[in-house]
């Protein structure tokens, strides 16, 4: 009995790391996809003769590098790969729970079906590490002892957006919670140096 209790309490971690590295080898491959085709068009538009800011002449060297496609795919991971996670997880412990197993695994289903038909194709490809998960939950059967004190962050990051009365609150955050501190600068700067690597993934 304590072999199981025990195996139901790492199944957890061992869901959410091999979730989150399979969202970070999708992220990195659409990331150096995206990077090597605007690697193209930049180079074609730089021979061209024409004149363009982003990403400017002295980046594009660098442009396919590891270090870029790594970093750049870790942003999509922590932000688009954490939320599908979180979405697949808890669908997985819905299924485990409850009486309306069918109707769960269709709602989860019709929810990929419809992210393959209306998003981008490089967006298609978290639907793998997604489904993923949500098996991984459904087998494993991960022990939970969550409260109402869990849900907080979540839903106050949810719900800050909402209250929010400012002009811009990427700026607030930016100057008012990140650079008045070391930490917070270092934070900037990651930001500002490798999401706009995934900028093409996330616009088209």
């Amino acid at each position: 009995m304590q072999s199981k209790s025990r195996k139901k309490k790492f199944s957890g971690l061992i869901i959410f790391f091999t979730g989150m590295f399979l969202f970070q080898a999708v992220s990195f491959i659409c990331v150096n996809k995206s990077n090597n085709e605007l690697l193209i068009k930049a180079g074609a538009a730089r021979d061209a003769g024409y004149f363009f800011i982003t990403p400017s002449f002295s980046v594009l060297e660098n442009f396919n590098s590891f270090q870029n496609a790594f970093f750049g795919g870790l942003f999509l991971t922590l932000t688009t790969g954490s939320l599908l996670f979180i979405i697949s997880f808890a669908f997985g412990n819905l299924y485990n729970f409850s009486k309306y197993k069918k109707t769960i695994f269709g709602l989860f289903s019709a929810g990929l079906i419809l992210t393959a038909v209306f998003f981008s194709k490089k967006f298609m490809l978290w639907n793998i590490p997604a489904l993923i998960v949500f098996l991984m939950t459904i087998f494993f059967k991960p022990q939970l002892n969550l409260n109402f004190l869990h849900f907080l962050p979540a839903a106050a990051a949810i719900l800050t957006p909402f209250f929010y009365t400012g002009d811009s609150l990427f700026l607030d955050v930016r100057d008012k919670v990140l650079l008045p501190y070391e930490i917070g600068c270092k934070i900037n700067n990651f930001y500002y140096q490798y999401t706009l690597y995934p900028a093409e993934i996330t616009k088209s």
